[in-house]
């Protein structure tokens, strides 16, 4: 890969980053509730072990983070 390739994705990486960062702060998310609403995305239902699973997070934890995301919205 060339250096200039490489240096444009490193830009276009910092570029989503610095968005997404944006939205969290504008929405008063966590980064696990930010991730849940990405994995959360394709519209499908999930189940709490598939969620949690997606995550990389224990069932408990996945359960936490979705419980904040429903308080929150409420």
């Amino acid at each position: 890969m060339s250096e200039r390739l490489f240096e444009l994705i490193l830009a276009v990486k910092r570029k989503c980053q610095g968005s997404e960062e944006r939205i969290q702060e504008e929405l008063r998310l966590s980064q696990a509730e930010f991730n849940a609403l990405i994995v959360l995305d394709d519209q499908q239902e999930v189940s709490g072990c598939e969620f949690a699973e997606r995550m990389a997070l224990s069932p408990s934890r996945g359960s936490r983070v979705l419980n904040k995301l429903v308080t929150d919205a409420m």
